[in-house]
């Protein structure tokens, strides 16, 4: 996750809620690794546990709100980006829910 990392400290400040299955162990690795490569990059990070996933979600789904500012929209673009990039499947959308200053992240179970 080290390349994760050194791609996003651009964005050095950026808020992320990272919301994953609590019962899944793989799950639980993945968003453990995640959260550490974002600190690291020097994002502000908050975890959420979910009983149940909303949607029967495979793969990670990263969401802004589309009234988010150029910089957010950046930043998400780049954390789908890179992720991908590392192997590990990441789609964006724009649900017009959360607050427009912080990036969701939805991880699902393992493809």
């Amino acid at each position: 996750m080290l390349t994760l990392s050194n791609s996003l400290q651009r964005f050095t400040g950026a808020s992320i809620t990272i919301k994953k299955l609590d019962s899944d162990r793989e799950v639980a690795v993945l968003a453990r690794q995640i959260t550490a490569a974002l600190i690291v990059a020097g994002w502000k990070v908050t975890e959420e546990n979910l009983p149940t996933l909303p949607i029967n979600l495979v793969g990670i789904i990263v969401s802004v709100s589309p009234i988010s500012d150029d910089e957010v929209i950046a930043a998400s673009d780049s954390l789908v980006n890179q992720l991908n990039i590392d192997g590990i499947q990441s789609t964006k959308v724009s649900l017009p829910t959360g607050a427009p200053d912080v990036i969701t992240m939805i991880i699902g179970i393992k493809p």
